[in-house]
């Protein structure tokens, strides 16, 4: 996704609200664009809490965090908590539970536990709820300033792992397929009329290095020529790439936020307006196209 929003949830029943969570993950890419991942705790283990207060240290893995107050275990969600709290510094925590006396009782257990600053609501009301909060969190990731470099970002991953894919397999085709895709990059090149072509010919035969400063386009192109020479499917089409990644980054990125009576509207660089419900599917087709680039140009984990 053009934007990832990830939430860390600690739940030991996660099926009683599956269906429920589908419906937050529709509603976010629907109103913003954004894709809601979920990473599921089912137990609170000492390593586990380790774990994920690491990860949000180096990384920050996490955007939201939802905590259920019976684990099944002897750890409850206010002590999961407690513990997380000062590491996941100002995320929002959402502590719920069916069984205690409401929220006058969460609340307890949290001023028991000695952390403030977290939202509590009952089991029966939380997937609303949820829908609420994370409609006015996401508001501020859905501004053109956040969108734009999420667009840049999506475009420059892409690059890389293709890149990287392109040099791994391209020993795997002899001397003579290695020429003529190479001809191909060099044609269409000379095609765009590239300032970097009088450059390039200087460096004729060498194809590792071609790649590496080729330009997104042309390394859709080249890449997808040698995918076909290896006979391996799964690349998207050229022209769905220009017109759901390439193009969107390229509007986005000249498009700017002017304030008016009515509030923020954001314009494109030839001054059209992109409203709110454009910039979410330009958000969405550029996901798409991202997941499908990176299912095919990152090898998969060993299960």
């Amino acid at each position: 996704m053009a934007q990832v929003f990830r939430i860390l949830w600690f739940e030991d029943q996660l099926r009683e609200i599956s269906s429920q969570r589908a419906e937050l993950v529709e509603q976010a890419l629907e109103d913003h664009g954004i894709a809601l991942t979920f990473e599921d705790r089912p137990v609170a283990h000492d390593d586990v809490l380790e774990e994920v207060k690491r990860r949000q240290l180096l990384y920050h893995d996490f955007d939201f965090v939802v905590l259920d107050y019976d684990l099944g275990g002897e750890v409850t969600g206010d002590v999961v908590a407690a513990r997380l709290r000062e590491d996941f510094g100002f995320v929002p925590m959402v502590f719920y539970s069916g069984n205690l006396d409401g929220v006058r009782g969460l609340r307890g257990q949290l001023l028991e536990a000695g952390v403030d600053g977290i939202h509590c609501v009952e089991r029966r009301n939380l997937v609303e709820f949820l829908g609420e909060k994370l409609d006015e969190l996401l508001h501020p990731v859905s501004r053109i300033e956040a969108v734009r470099g999420s667009a840049v970002g999506a475009l420059a991953e892409c690059d890389i792992e293709l890149r990287r894919w392109f040099v791994a397999r391209c020993d795997e085709i002899d001397e003579e397929a290695k020429v003529k895709i190479e001809s191909r990059l060099d044609a269409n090149l000379a095609e765009s009329n590239s300032s970097r072509d009088k450059q390039w010919e200087k460096r004729g035969g060498d194809l590792p290095w071609k790649v590496e400063r080729a330009d997104s386009s042309h390394l859709m192109r080249i890449t997808r020529t040698l995918a076909g020479t290896l006979g391996i499917d799964g690349l998207p089409e050229h022209e769905a790439f220009h017109k759901d990644l390439l193009e969107p980054r390229n509007i986005l990125g000249h498009a700017v936020a002017e304030r008016t009576a009515d509030g923020l509207v954001v314009r494109s660089l030839h001054g059209g307006e992109i409203k709110p419900q454009e910039l979410a599917d330009l958000r969405r087709r550029m996901a798409q196209t991202r997941e499908a680039i990176l299912r095919f140009a990152v090898p998969k984990e060993p299960e």
